[in-house]
């Protein structure tokens, strides 16, 4: 992943990544990932093209930070607050892209 889908191939394989993410992260013991890639997931569900790039690449830092410092503990404030807050663009961004 180098940045935000440029081709509906593209876009569906990050789709499908994240998918396979949030459905297998609780086994590999990190359920706060399956948070992060189920927002993904609702995300691009929610838009077509790379009109949301910013949140895409929000998504996929945010996993790649909960991977390299091991972050298993789904009480971790600064995780949640981060899966909160990336929830919450989502849904500002699905919001404001349907009555457009």
């Amino acid at each position: 992943y180098k940045a935000a889908p440029e081709s509906d191939e593209s876009r569906d394989l990050l789709y499908r990544a994240s998918h396979d993410l949030r459905g297998q992260a609780r086994t590999f013991d990190f359920p706060l990932v399956g948070h992060v890639a189920g927002s993904l997931c609702k995300l691009l569900d929610g838009t077509e093209g790379t009109n949301a790039m910013t949140l895409i690449d929000a998504h996929v830092s945010a996993i790649r930070v909960i991977v390299r410092q091991s972050i298993k503990d789904p009480n971790d404030k600064t995780a949640a607050m981060l899966i909160s807050e990336l929830q919450a663009r989502v849904n500002e961004f699905l919001t404001e892209n349907q009555a457009a």
